[in-house]
């Protein structure tokens, strides 16, 4: 192990700093000196992980522990069976964005189903997300919340649109935000608003047998959904339209998926997610 005070002309973390023990250096786990670069240009922050040399065990937030207990009590009751037999699986390509300025937030999105494209676009203001969530500063300090938010969205609109479809659906869609796409693959988050948002996708994963897997696509190619969370859509056909109200997102009626795994589906219908993200648009 290294002591922390080898960069201590780095930055200077906290008092704990100079007798901590550095484990991690830019996301790589450092065993030894050698491992370190000898010339650190900082030009920015540097994430390092420390080891508090008083305690041995990982110390628990306040916060993690109300995490870990509701999952505890609201997530393993839903894990009741688990089938033996291996289930058919469904992909499906779909990309979300979402915009927020001082008291106003949009989300919009978009899936592919087969040759059917289904997508959405709204605009709320502070006082219709009141009743939901509690938001005490400005919109826009959320906006990796309103990110995650058009994620459950695109779940939602997945379940509503595959209702009768049998075993598992994986959504392989695209975010340009990392925060929530870090937060919803996790399936966890201590920040506020975030934090109730990601156990809403985490609950609906389980009921739906539904599940995101969020991965990093650049602003520049989110294009379409970056138009549908500002309400641009007179490009979009308006008959694919789906209509979600927040009511339904943040007090979901159960909707349980039929789900029978000796029906066979052909793997040539399942929608190419990279090829929908890159070069191809919804107009």
């Amino acid at each position: 192990m290294i002591v922390i005070q080898l960069l201590h002309t780095i930055t200077l973390v906290s008092p704990l700093a100079l007798e901590s023990r550095l484990v991690e250096f830019k996301r790589t786990a450092i065993s030894s000196k050698s491992q370190l670069p000898c010339d650190i240009l900082i030009e920015r922050h540097v994430w390092i992980r420390l080891r508090d040399p008083s305690c041995e065990k990982r110390r628990l937030s306040d916060t993690s522990k109300r995490t870990l207990l509701w999952s505890k009590e609201s997530l393993l009751p839903l894990l009741k069976s688990i089938p033996l037999n291996r289930s058919t699986q469904m992909t499906v390509a779909a990309a979300a964005d979402a915009f927020a300025t001082e008291d106003e937030m949009g989300i919009g999105g978009w899936i592919k189903l087969e040759n059917n494209l289904f997508w959405f676009s709204h605009i709320w203001n502070r006082q219709e997300l009141q009743p939901f969530l509690e938001i005490p500063k400005s919109l826009q300090r959320y906006i990796s919340s309103w990110e995650a938010l058009a994620q459950l969205c695109i779940l939602l609109l997945v379940n509503q649109k595959c209702s009768t479809r049998p075993g598992i659906i994986s959504i392989q869609s695209g975010s340009d935000n990392t925060g929530a796409e870090a937060n919803i693959n996790h399936g966890f988050s201590n920040t506020e608003v975030l934090s109730d948002i990601i156990k809403l996708v985490s609950i609906q994963q389980i009921q739906c047998n539904i599940f995101l897997n969020i991965h990093h696509i650049p602003g520049e190619r989110n294009t379409d959904a970056d138009d549908l969370s500002r309400g641009r859509i007179t490009k979009f056909c308006q008959s694919s339209r789906v209509l979600i109200k927040l009511v339904e997102i943040f007090n979901p009626l159960p909707f349980p998926r039929y789900i029978n795994t000796a029906v066979q589906w052909d793997p040539d219908l399942h929608a190419n997610a990279k090829h929908f993200f890159f070069g191809r648009g919804l107009g």
